[in-house]
């Protein structure tokens, strides 16, 4: 305590400068030199001192501030946590991201390939092949399509097919081909496209 108060002086002012805070903390922000003098007071125990009521608003300041930071760091750390924990969910998805972005480039060359080869194999029949497809009878593991004939829309082919695969499970032969058509060549085409068929499977 200040040697130029006594006990009893140095409290009244305590009480004082509490119930008046407003107007020492203006006091207080107004100029740091009241802190350095109190500090210096407290430290060396001089005579010379800042003002009580002053000196009591720089205390409670203080006091305040030293709350306010223990808060902020509280919140830094948990927020540093948050952060990491974050950062580490990120990681993971970003993984996962570039190993499905690897399996979709993969299936859509597969795709791509799948279907040139199907262009290439009609195109070398389409003469006797002008035909039609619909799918029907979708389960979650396979569905049925039919290939028509487009000038009489008949059936000529009914073909199970696996959804997942995209492979050809049993078809059954409808009516033959017009125009001295083989059915022969559809089914070899057919086995020889067979995985092409996989784009029909999300239909």
């Amino acid at each position: 305590m200040p040697q130029n108060l006594d006990e009893s002086d140095f409290l009244e002012k305590w009480s004082q400068g509490i119930k008046d805070t407003d107007v020492q903390y203006s006091k207080a922000l107004s100029s740091i030199k009241p802190l350095i003098a109190f500090d210096n007071a407290i430290s060396n125990d001089a005579n010379d001192v800042c003002d009580a009521d002053v000196c009591v608003a720089v205390y409670r300041k203080k006091i305040e501030l030293t709350t306010t930071k223990q808060k902020l760091q509280q919140e830094h750390d948990r927020l540093s946590q948050d952060i990491e924990t974050y950062n580490r969910k990120i990681k993971v998805l970003q993984e996962t991201l570039e190993s499905c972005k690897d399996k979709c480039l993969q299936e859509s060359s597969q795709n791509k390939t799948y279907k040139n080869l199907l262009k290439t194999a009609i195109k070398k029949y389409e003469k006797n092949l002008d035909f039609v497809i619909t799918v029907e009878n979708k389960t979650d593991t396979s569905y049925e399509a039919t290939f028509k004939f487009k000038p009489g829309k008949k059936e000529m082919l009914k073909v199970l097919i696996d959804r997942t695969k995209g492979e050809i499970l049993d078809y059954t032969v409808l009516h033959e081909l017009p125009n001295d058509g083989d059915m022969k060549d559809i089914t070899n085409l057919l086995y020889l496209c067979h995985k092409s068929i996989q784009e029909l499977k999300d239909c």
